[in-house]
């Protein structure tokens, strides 16, 4: 199992490509913590997306539609969520 972290858009985003490329035998994006909408996002060769927020004293706020938007995403692709 290979992952990688997506937290936003800059960051976290670029790291997909990479992951698909490996090519693992299975791969997972752990969204976490999720700090903005990160939009449309390439679900190819994924096979699991993990999504939470911050917890504990200054966590940042998680908004629900970006958690839907991705949820939406996951089931047009058939990837669980």
């Amino acid at each position: 199992w290979w992952g990688v972290s997506v937290e936003n858009k800059k960051h976290g985003v670029p790291r997909i490509s990479h992951l698909q490329a490996a090519k693992p035998e299975m791969s997972f994006l752990s969204i976490e913590p999720l700090i903005e909408d990160v939009g449309q996002i390439s679900l190819t060769g994924i096979d699991w997306v993990i999504v939470g927020g911050e917890s504990g004293a200054g966590a940042r706020p998680m908004k629900a539609e970006w958690v839907t938007n991705i949820l939406k995403q996951c089931k047009k692709a058939r990837v669980p969520f």
